[in-house]
């Protein structure tokens, strides 16, 4: 039987109602499913035949009765309206009269039942692909009943059964009918046995150097972001991605300030030329077997601005070279150091659109979660899931988004990954990936570059040897390093020995040595406020003890904190244009100033304070500056004096970074010291490092130290190379990390189990919308004032980042959250959504946190 014509009165999906009061008509069935075929050729880089019988078949199951009376509100939604299954069982068919290879035939089949859901275990387990379909007259015999019935349906109405034997027709190249796979799927026999088998599949592509769950996930993602941006009319030229010239950053940099002195020049020249040395050898790079690189420089050599137009000048190339385009992926460790990475990039591209750049993290994903059933419902939902699918030239992001988006990811995670295609993956700061996931991070590029032709770049001043210590990818090519012979005169390395930035100075109570107890948060205090004539830093690894630091710090300041004086600020003038000059003029620079920055204050405070600070620093006004590690890494500040708790080597590195970073006269003092508990337990070094990391890279922080120390002090350039090396080996062999199992969940496919591992080792988080005024307190009050929950208040709170504060879950600060929760007002308490209804409840020196329940509670936090 030949192809018949569009039958208008069998709907994919429904008519739509316009924004501008138009209405757009039902989409017949055929029509989608040949929309989905075309955008799946153009998204991928499937097998041709693969992508005619997944997309023409994927949804053959709306064509019941039951399905076309629930789209058209006749009948509610449920298990006669449910399509992917019987999707899933006549795409196996036709695949099967195809005589696809089996790993092609498993992958069409789960990707098509699971079209609309996860991805399950592909190897045993409860919930497991096997659990689910291989036993169709026992435990699964409800499934496959359900199948028939809607068989029997299609075929008892002449004008479905019509339709579906001429897309069974095409699908299989005329191979196949409606009648043999009716019959074949009522005999319970082919599907079954693909589930039951389907580990075997698996083990035999992955013995015969393919990667099976690389395979399954490309095709299942291409259907769902094909399928998902037909449903919602989104046109394919609103997925291609724009175009970033990479000589921009070069014209930026010739805006930059000439250089005050000789070796401010010299600098520059330097910087110049690690940029040129890497933008020479991509052209290697690209025709080097391996597709792994590592830029290595340290801090304040033009780490950014060097990944960024080598980047972007790979991808053209790339694109050139493939004829498909080429994307950017900037992934960094935390959302807190995003902003400041994304004002640079707006200031070297500031005439970027919506194509050419994005930025996209957990607080900008307002994508929700799928529903528990089956539903093709356009509305905002469809819309959101596309704005996250990453088709910009750049997209800026963290390795939670990317890596989690490659590990058995949720649908709309999923739709990411064709964007991924032909791409450049930049990481930068690797170093600052959990350790027990460092060799999972390592087998995931593997999947992109063999999958998906992904050049991936690790660039940092402390590589952890993610590509050279862990077996699944070659060893890294090199676009430039800090002793690179390619320099012609003074290399990153020369030049620190000749004019070093820092000295770390050992302090008794970090000391292997001696026995000197962890230092108080008072003594702590006293020492950096004590004199204090200069920009100071201070760095903590938790919350509580940054609090408990910067509060007794603030004993020794007469007037107001920095914090307390910008939230006036704010309030007083328009906030959404902060005056950086404006206020810096109103300070008193005379008198000592102390400012307190973490996770728990407002990304806009967090923006703004960090500018005012590069201010004062350049005033070399006196100012202590207490944070946590969010400005430890990619943060262009220089402070005069640096204290950094007692933590691992490349925090220790990087911290070091923000000290003297533009090389002043005299050579400064990084002070490593150990602070006590501001509660009475463990110190925050061991809660944080010890407790919650894997292996103890405490340990080998000070085997390393003690190794290459002379006396209290190490010398920078032994630091950012001998001591990082010893280090890194040290700890990659004892703690084991290069040996992981999480690996074999990607070899075995074990989708669902891979899915639930997370970078972030949190139970849940709750998200505060903090307001800065008056008028905003009333503005997100509204959102929270709707009886039942409003996806549009959710919506529109998502896209308030600037002022969200995210507060992770954990089993230590449940009582933190509970009484928290008591001064807050839910928008959507099943995803821990909330507003602070009155300004008072945010505290602008120590951030959002719970009311006072203790005398103490405003030290310990």
């Amino acid at each position: 039987m030949g192809e018949v014509g569009i039958n208008p009165a069998l709907w994919s999906h429904p008519p739509e109602e316009l924004s501008d009061g138009r209405l757009r008509p039902a989409t017949p069935l055929q029509t989608h499913l040949r929309d989905v075929e075309r955008r799946m050729r153009d998204l991928g880089t499937l097998d041709d035949s693969l992508v005619v019988a997944i997309a023409g078949l994927h949804d053959i199951g709306k064509l019941t009765t039951w399905f076309q009376q629930y789209i058209r509100d006749e009948i509610p939604p449920g298990n006669k309206t449910h399509h992917s299954h019987i999707g899933g069982a006549v795409v196996n068919y036709a695949l099967s009269a195809l005589d696809a290879d089996l790993d092609d035939q498993l992958a069409g089949t789960v990707a098509v039942l699971k079209h609309h859901g996860a991805l399950p275990d592909m190897q045993g387990g409860a919930g497991g692909f096997a659990q689910q379909f291989g036993d169709p007259h026992g435990g699964n015999a409800e499934t496959y009943d359900a199948i028939d019935r809607k068989l029997d349906n299609i075929d008892s109405n002449p004008d479905a059964r019509a339709v579906a034997e001429s897309l069974i027709n095409r699908a299989t190249a005329g191979e196949g009918s409606w009648a043999e796979c009716k019959e074949q799927i009522n005999a319970r026999e082919e599907l079954p046995k693909l589930a039951k088998h389907a580990s075997h599949v698996v083990s035999y592509v992955n013995d015969n150097e393919g990667d099976f769950y690389a395979h399954l996930v490309d095709t299942w993602t291409t259907l769902t972001l094909a399928d998902t941006t037909s449903a919602a009319h989104i046109d394919l030229e609103d997925l291609s991605c724009g175009t970033l010239n990479p000589d921009a950053v070069q014209r930026h940099i010739r805006g930059f300030d000439a250089a005050t002195d000789a070796r401010e020049a010299e600098l520059n020249e330097i910087r110049d030329t690690a940029r040129e040395i890497a933008l020479r050898r991509v052209g290697s790079f690209l025709d080097a077997k391996t597709q792994v690189a590592n830029i290595t420089l340290p801090t304040g050599f033009g780490k950014t601005l060097t990944s960024t137009q080598v980047g972007l000048t790979l991808a053209d190339r790339k694109a050139t070279r493939t004829g498909q385009p080429s994307r950017v992926v900037y992934a960094l460790p935390f959302t807190s150091i995003i902003d400041q990475t994304a004002d640079e990039l707006a200031s070297v591209f500031p005439d970027a659109g919506a194509l050419d750049l994005a930025v996209h993290h957990y607080l900008a994903d307002v994508s929700p979660d799928e529903e528990s059933f089956e539903t093709d419902a356009l509305a905002e939902r469809d819309r959101m899931l596309i704005r996250d699918s990453w088709r910009q030239q750049f997209t800026l992001t963290t390795f939670v988004q990317l890596f989690e988006s490659l590990a058995g990811p949720r649908k709309s995670q999923g739709l990411k990954l064709p964007s991924l295609r032909n791409a450049v993956v930049i990481l930068d700061e690797p170093q600052a990936l959990p350790p027990e996931w460092m060799n999972l991070v390592s087998r995931l590029c593997r999947v992109l570059t063999d999958r998906y032709n992904v050049h991936v770049i690790s660039m940092t001043a402390t590589q952890p040897k993610l590509f050279e210590l862990f077996e699944h990818t070659l060893d890294p090519f090199t676009l430039v390093e800090a002793d690179d012979s390619a320099f012609s005169t003074s290399s990153p390395m020369s030049f620190i020995d000749s004019h070093p930035r820092v000295r770390y100075t050992i302090h008794p109570s970090a000391d292997s040595t001696t026995t000197d107890s962890p230092l108080s948060p008072e003594n702590a205090a006293a020492t950096v406020m004590e004199g204090i004539e200069s920009p100071t830093l201070a760095i903590c690894n938790t919350v509580s003890s940054s609090r408990a630091l910067a509060t007794h710090a603030s004993e020794y300041v007469s007037a107001e904190t920095l914090n307390e004086h910008f939230a006036e600020w704010v309030v007083e003038h328009d906030e959404s244009e902060f005056d950086v000059d404006g206020f810096v003029a109103s300070l008193d620079t005379d008198r000592p100033l102390v400012a307190h920055l973490t996770t728990r204050h407002r990304p806009f405070d967090r923006l703004q304070l960090i500018s005012v600070a590069k201010r004062l620093c350049k005033m070399n006004a006196p100012l202590l500056f207490v944070s946590t590690q969010l400005i430890e890494a990619g943060v262009d500040v220089s402070f005069d004096r640096l204290y950094r708790d007692f933590a691992p080597v490349p925090s220790i590195v990087q911290a070091a970074g923000r000290c003297n970073r533009s090389f002043g006269a005299e050579r400064r003092d990084v002070c490593i010291w150990k602070l006590e508990s501001a509660k009475d337990g463990q110190p925050p070094s061991e809660v944080i490092y010890s407790t919650l990391a894997f292996g103890d890279p405490l340990a080998g922080t000070e085997t390393a130290l003690d190794e290459y120390r002379e006396g209290i002090h190490v010398a920078e350039t032994a630091m950012i190379s001998d001591v990082v090396d010893r280090y890194y080996s040290a700890y990659h062999t004892s703690s084991g990390t290069t040996t992981t199992s999480l690996p074999s969940l990607v070899d075995e496919a074990k989708c669902s189990t891979l899915g639930a591992k997370h970078i972030i080792n949190q139970q849940s988080s709750i998200d505060v919308l903090v307001p800065r005024s008056g008028t905003e307190v009333e503005k997100i009050t509204q959102l929270a004032t709707q009886s039942d929950v409003n996806k549009q208040a959710v919506y529109e709170a998502r896209g308030m980042q600037s002022i969200t504060v995210s507060i992770p879950a954990y089993p230590s600060n449940q009582d933190e959250l509970n009484r928290l929760r008591t001064r807050l007002l839910p928008v959507d308490e099943d995803i821990g959504l909330y507003v602070i209804p009155e300004l008072s409840t945010y505290d602008a020196f120590l951030g959002l946190r719970a009311p006072d329940s203790t005398v103490d509670s405003r030290v310990i936090g």
